[in-house]
């Protein structure tokens, strides 16, 4: 009962903050290229599994605040079976150098398409919570890194527990 109070505190305090920081800097201009859509792909590992994708990024509202939306294709460890994985996501982020050096929090939840060959469930629900670093070393472009954790109930027909655990993400974005 502690733990799902300290939870929803962490919850209204963590609104109170965005919606504080977003009223502040609503009156500044924001001629930032770095605000404008962006798609970039990815190089990814969840729990033991390697996999590869892509992402779409909104524009960013007040300049921290977009939604980003990723579709996966993970290979499950012991049999390099192929499985999809799509998520959406609230993306907040803070600039360290202008224009050049980002840190962010990104958290969402998605579903799991899992391949038939090895599990006895076609569709998962997760959830997951990262932090990341980005650096533009040229206009358009950003290079980034993540990690955190997704939880899950997917499992194969063994009992073996997939896409659960620890993520990292390494890739690259493209700003429009």
């Amino acid at each position: 009962m502690k733990t799902k109070n300290t939870f929803f505190l962490a919850i209204f305090l963590g609104f109170f903050v965005i919606t504080n920081q977003a009223q502040t800097e609503s009156k500044q201009p924001n001629p930032n290229k770095f605000n404008h859509f962006s798609m970039g792909f990815q190089l990814c590992e969840y729990q033991k599994d390697f996999g590869i994708g892509i992402h779409f990024t909104s524009p960013y509202i007040i300049k921290r605040m977009a939604f980003r939306l990723r579709a996966n294709l993970q290979f499950v460890e012991p049999t390099w079976a192929p499985y999809g994985q799509v998520t959406l996501s609230f993306v907040n982020r803070y600039p360290v150098i202008k224009d050049k050096l980002y840190v962010y929090s990104e958290g969402g939840g998605g579903i799991i398409i899992a391949n038939r060959g090895v599990s006895p469930d076609a569709v998962y629900g997760s959830g997951f919570g990262l932090f990341g670093v980005e650096f533009h070393p040229i206009s358009p472009l950003g290079f980034y890194f993540e990690m955190g954790g997704i939880g899950t109930a997917a499992r194969t027909a063994t009992g073996y527990s997939y896409s659960n655990g620890f993520i990292l993400h390494s890739g690259m974005r493209f700003y429009f």
